[in-house]
């Protein structure tokens, strides 16, 4: 006997994979997701295997689409960077700037995360009819939000077009906008940097992943070549560790 599954059942499997999709992110060998938080800097790493065409990919936290999220890259160089004032400075203006969408996108999660489901598992197809409109409703709000920041967000119009297309059609995208937005941001933040302000044992995790990715492309390198010998370097600086500065002693 072939037992039947109603659509509005299969259509609510398909609104939670396609808002998990869309929380993927991929990396490159030299990438990581840092996430400014109130106790400092959270650090996320892609998974240790490529997956596409060489590039690593991450899942983002599914519970946290108000955090904003970045990224940063480590360049292989003759010492190891110090932390970038100007690029932190930049984070903490956007990041206070992506707040202002913060009570739309929250509405927009509870109403295609829980509301819509929660009405369909209740009423069916009428249910999925009122909780859609509802959705789609929510989600206008939140793109006339986000256009009227759409020159302090420094995007032009057929970019922001084509997030608000995203948002329209598929109304699970639209929870993850937050995101979407602070990956797009390019701040020029230095991942080594960075660690150097982080706590020692936060830090210390962060740097051995790098080094682990480091010995990857070190084996794919040949052994006699310039750039070999300065990527070893530099591996030898992350297995020390990164130097604290020390601190300018304030004249008398």
């Amino acid at each position: 006997m072939i037992i039947g599954i109603p659509p509005y059942l299969l259509l609510l499997v398909a609104i939670l994979l396609i808002y998990l999709l869309d929380c993927i992110v991929v990396l490159y060998a030299n990438e990581a997701i840092v996430k400014p938080h109130a106790s400092g800097w959270q650090v996320e790493f892609g998974s240790r295997q490529p997956w596409v065409a060489g590039k690593r990919i991450h899942l983002l936290n599914p519970f946290t689409p108000l955090a904003a999220t970045y990224r940063a890259h480590w360049q292989v160089s003759e010492r190891l960077a110090r932390a970038d004032q100007e690029a932190l400075a930049r984070c903490a203006r956007h990041v206070a700037l992506l707040a202002r969408l913060d009570s739309p996108i929250r509405t927009c999660a509870w109403a295609v995360l829980i509301v819509l489901p929660i009405a369909m598992l209740m009423w069916g197809a009428l249910g999925f009819l009122l909780g859609a409109a509802a959705c789609w409703l929510i989600v206008i709000v939140l793109l006339l939000r986000f256009f009227s920041l759409r020159r302090e967000l420094q995007l032009g119009w057929g970019e922001s077009a084509l997030i608000a297309f995203e948002c329209l059609a598929c109304p699970p995208c639209a929870v993850n906008l937050l995101r979407k937005l602070s990956l797009r941001q390019r701040l020029g933040i230095d991942l080594v940097g960075l660690l150097a302000d982080m706590p020692e044992d936060r830090a210390a995790v962060a740097f051995a992943l790098i080094g682990e990715r480091t010995d990857a492309r070190l084996l794919m390198m040949d052994d006699d070549t310039p750039e070999f010998a300065r990527t070893r370097a530099w591996r030898e600086l992350i297995r020390i560790g990164h130097p604290r500065p020390a601190r300018e002693e304030e004249p008398a």
